[in-house]
């Protein structure tokens, strides 16, 4: 009897079970799928293209693991390569979006649903319709003036951008020259970019010269894109292959022993002058690197100004490549590598100039030492230079420990630069640096200031002031323009 009591409960409880499911998905009842819910910040007719919405999901019989979501453009208002049906997985509960708003206004639809731990989707997704707003964004060129008068088909631009309901951060540019608005650039967010010789090329190997103007828009991150910015400059294109770049103040002694020089061995008007005292076309590391591939050598000469120089500062990159595809650099300068130096890093003095450090002048608490008239430097053991003898004062002349002394171009002999010297200190380098086959020629004193002869002998005979030329036609000769004197 009683276990006949026993077989009826069981029974009735199990009969229970069945009803209710055993509270065990997809055992006995179907699946119950999630809802869904959204929510947004602000009101809902009009808001900003930024927007951070929230959402949250529930599952009657088991738990949301993930949610599906997607934006549902009207047709022609989407951008491009957007797919309004198709889903993007997140686990968040909320996010901020960008609208994409190109015209001011989008009109799109947020759709999101919740999924089971069985896979199963809310069937009636949250949906949402909003209009977003986008003001676009400004943009203005600057810098005093926006471009030099004059360039080589390289010029770098500058400009400053504001979104008045978004994060300038986030936009883009688009930059063009003249009217090939089509092919404009896209440039990441910045606040400069660097028109390449490229966009200047004539499609014959050549450049196009004369009046350029470059335009550039601001393109936010909801497509809204700002009216043009624009300037107008003067393009050169590049004569010969060698550059010579006078970073010296005007001088009636040193600017025509470079020209006569450069006259004698290449032919009046057969190679690229740049005055940075006139003209200084350089803003950017960029300038200058696509500017020295324009030629094979390019010589760059400061001889006794000893200001530094903000545009040689900024050539380390320019130089190295350079040197790497085989071009070749010359440099007279007192402040490239010592005390105050242009480029004072130790990797450039090690790899570019060969050089272990720089010598310290204990009396003067720097690198700088003089240099009296009627003293004479030597060429170093493997260059096909020759003597040279002072014809003035210098007095902040830089001396390098070479790693090897066959890099050496000149030596000062012992107490030439200083009275403790006991022996002779390189004052000239030239080499080819490891990585490349260009040749690097650079001089720590004043090339101009001494005059020199063939031999450096004391008088007589007397100094010659204008050995300088010789000697810079050599170094032409030596980095392949023409025959030596």
């Amino acid at each position: 009897m009683m276990r006949a009591r026993l077989l009826a409960l069981a029974a009735m409880t199990l009969a229970v079970l069945l009803a209710a499911g055993c509270g065990v998905k997809g055992t006995l009842v179907p699946n119950t799928a999630p809802e869904t819910n959204v929510f947004v910040e602000g009101p809902v007719d009009t808001v900003n293209h930024v927007v951070h919405l929230r959402w949250f999901g529930s599952d009657p019989d088991g738990h949301v693991v993930r949610y599906e979501y997607r934006f549902v453009y009207p047709a022609g208002q989407e951008p491009s390569g957007h797919d309004s049906s198709a889903w993007l997985a997140t686990t968040r509960t909320d996010s901020t979006f960008v609208a994409y708003a190109p015209t001011g206004y989008s009109m799109p639809t947020f759709v999101i649903r919740a999924i089971d731990d069985d896979g199963l989707a809310d069937p009636t997704p949250a949906r949402q319709t909003f209009q977003f707003r986008n003001d676009p964004p400004t943009i203005a060129l600057i810098g005093n003036p926006v471009l030099p008068a004059t360039t080589l088909p390289v010029a770098t631009i500058q400009w400053a951008a504001n979104d008045p309901d978004g994060d300038i951060g986030l936009a883009h540019y688009l930059v063009w020259l003249d009217a090939d608005e089509a092919d404009a650039v896209l440039v990441p967010a910045s606040t400069s970019f660097t028109l390449p010789p490229s966009m200047f090329a004539d499609g014959a190997g050549g450049y196009v010269a004369g009046a350029h103007t470059v335009h550039i828009r601001a393109v936010d991150d909801g497509g809204a894109v700002s009216a043009p910015a624009s300037f107008t400059w003067n393009v050169v294109a590049p004569v010969g292959d060698v550059l010579l770049v006078d970073d010296q103040q005007a001088s009636p002694a040193i600017d025509p022993m470079y020209t006569t020089a450069f006259d004698t061995q290449l032919g009046a008007g057969n190679y690229t002058r740049l005055e940075l005292e006139l003209n200084n076309p350089f803003r950017s590391p960029a300038d200058l690197t696509y500017s020295f591939a324009l030629f094979k050598s390019v010589f760059w000469y400061q001889e006794n100004y000893t200001v530094r120089s903000g545009p040689l500062s900024m050539a380390e990159p320019a130089i190295r490549a350079l040197l790497a595809a085989g071009g070749n650099m010359y440099i007279d300068s007192q402040t490239l590598v010592g005390t105050n130096g242009a480029i004072p890093n130790q990797p450039f003095l090690e790899e570019i100039v060969g050089a272990d450090s720089v010598r310290f002048n204990l009396t003067t608490q720097n690198t700088n030492f003089g240099m009296s008239s009627n003293q004479v430097l030597v060429p170093g053991p493997a260059v096909p230079y020759d003597s040279l003898r002072s014809v003035a004062i210098s007095t902040s002349v830089d001396a390098l420990i070479l790693e090897s002394l066959n890099d050496a171009a000149y030596l000062a002999p012992p107490i030439v630069l200083d009275s403790s010297q006991v022996e002779d200190w390189v004052v000239g380098v030239d080499r080819v640096p490891a990585g490349g086959t260009g040749r690097l020629v650079f001089l720590t004193f004043p090339l101009r200031f001494l005059g020199g002869t063939p031999v450096g002998a004391p008088p007589p005979p007397a100094p010659d002031p204008n050995y300088g030329v010789t000697t810079v036609r050599k170094i032409l000769a030596r980095f392949g323009h023409g025959t030596s004197p």
